[in-house]
């Protein structure tokens, strides 16, 4: 997905809202029930894909979200703007990652492929992008939104595939792109040339194969060129059928060049199920691990520690038994942790000695034991206790640099559960060291 540089930028703020936007529809409509088998999509699937360049394999997650009824655009025939497509979250931690390089945006995306009836000649069974918004995953602000219509009558706007994979090369769209606030999220949201940006949209498809670590074999690649005032931009996308996008390459500008691999899709053996868009430790730490199969404990450890910059705990401190010394999934691997410091598991003895107390008052107040992120449970701990708890960069967390907060702790937007979030409170404590 390009253009992401005319999107303004907002000031920095010092409390992580990692809260994606609120609009969600009740119906599903007909933008969202077609399907292209080279992207196909239900509701709540998720591709987990690794930074490959540069190689800090950071976590970058696609999701399919409640379509945002509210996004009520119509464009100019041919393409009917869809008032019901899916929601495409792309989420990210690391500000060095894919999409809107450098900077802490995470984007919510419009995708769906039109009717028959809606669709040109030629064109029923195409994947279309709509519009999308962004939002600064760090401060909590919106930064934009576009509304996407074609110029040219004659041909779709913002096409991603065509059907069925079909490989014959495209043309060169004219595509309008509005520039909104947030009424862009209302239904009031029109196209009007006076404030649109027009640009030169063109994508080229090819058959090829491509080597990832959740996916080796044939593949669509598409190429996406864009050019408008603020300069060129191209990225190469490659389609596994039935399983969605496997590895995005984006090369232009130079400045924002970055790879995607994917080591984790929908319904593939050993991936698990989740319905949040944001992500979680589970995602962090299968995009440092390239896999979603087994390992050892011992093993899982060394990517822990990468994600967390936490000491990995030894068999010993989780109680491990002589039945779990075999291959075991991320997902056991994490619940192995959470014996840590509770009364079925005293190895560690956590500290203060009323700290599971407190943990339990904190996910009381909060209404979850899972799902929030370390700021947002540092809220909760400040709550209860009245004491201001730990920064993320006295638990280990490395600071990085982004061009639209400045410095920023990408660990500290990672969705953790109360225990996990514990591991690193505990750090102030004497246990566990940094990585």
């Amino acid at each position: 997905m390009l253009r992401f540089l005319c999107l303004s930028s907002a000031i920095g703020l010092s409390v992580v809202m990692s809260v994606a936007p609120s609009l969600q529809a009740q119906t599903y409509g007909p933008y969202n029930t077609n399907q292209n088998s080279y992207w196909p999509m239900k509701l709540y699937d998720r591709w987990i894909f690794q930074t490959t360049s540069p190689s800090t394999k950071s976590a970058t997650v696609f999701s399919v979200q409640p379509n945002p009824g509210a996004f009520g655009c119509l464009s100019p025939a041919p393409t009917q703007q869809a008032s019901e497509p899916w929601q495409i979250d792309v989420t990210k931690v690391d500000p060095r990652s894919y999409w809107a390089v450098g900077a802490a945006w995470d984007l919510e995306w419009m995708l769906g492929v039109q009717p028959a009836s809606q669709s040109p000649a030629g064109y029923s069974g195409a994947l279309y992008g709509f519009g999308w918004w962004s939002t600064d995953y760090w401060s909590g602000l919106q930064e934009g939104t576009d509304d996407v219509v074609s110029t040219n009558t004659a041909e779709p706007a913002y096409l991603l595939i065509l059907p069925n994979g079909s490989t014959n090369n495209g043309s060169a769209w004219k595509v309008g792109q509005n520039l909104y606030g947030s009424s862009a999220q209302t239904a009031a949201c029109l196209y009007s040339p006076s404030g649109g940006e027009a640009d030169s949209w063109s994508v080229t498809w090819s058959d090829t194969s491509i080597t990832t670590p959740a996916y080796s074999g044939a593949a669509l690649e598409a190429e996406y060129v864009e050019v408008n005032t603020s300069g060129t931009y191209i990225e190469y996308w490659y389609y596994a059928n039935n399983i969605g996008p496997v590895y995005i390459n984006v090369t232009s500008p130079a400045a924002q060049a970055t790879t995607l691999a994917l080591v984790s899709y929908p319904g593939e053996s050993g991936s698990i199920s989740q319905t949040t868009p944001l992500v979680t430790l589970y995602d962090a730490i299968t995009a440092q691990a390239g896999t979603v199969g087994t390992m050892t404990f011992a093993e899982w450890g060394p990517y822990f520690a990468a994600v967390t910059n936490l000491a990995a705990p030894t068999g010993l401190d989780v109680c491990q038994s002589p039945f779990e010394y075999g291959p075991i999934t991320l997902g056991y691997y994490l619940l192995m942790l959470e014996r840590i410091g509770t009364s079925a598991c005293t190895t560690v003895q956590y500290l203060p000695s009323t700290i599971n107390t407190t943990l339990s008052q904190m996910e009381s107040l909060a209404g979850t034991t899972t799902g929030l992120d370390y700021l947002q449970w540092l809220y909760y701990y400040t709550k209860v206790t009245g004491k201001a708890g730990p920064v993320p960069t006295s638990v280990c967390m490395p600071q990085v640099n982004s061009s639209s907060d400045g410095l920023m702790e990408p660990d500290a937007a990672i969705l953790l559960d109360g225990r996990q979030w514990l591991l690193y409170f505990e750090h102030t404590q004497g246990w566990p060291a940094c990585n």
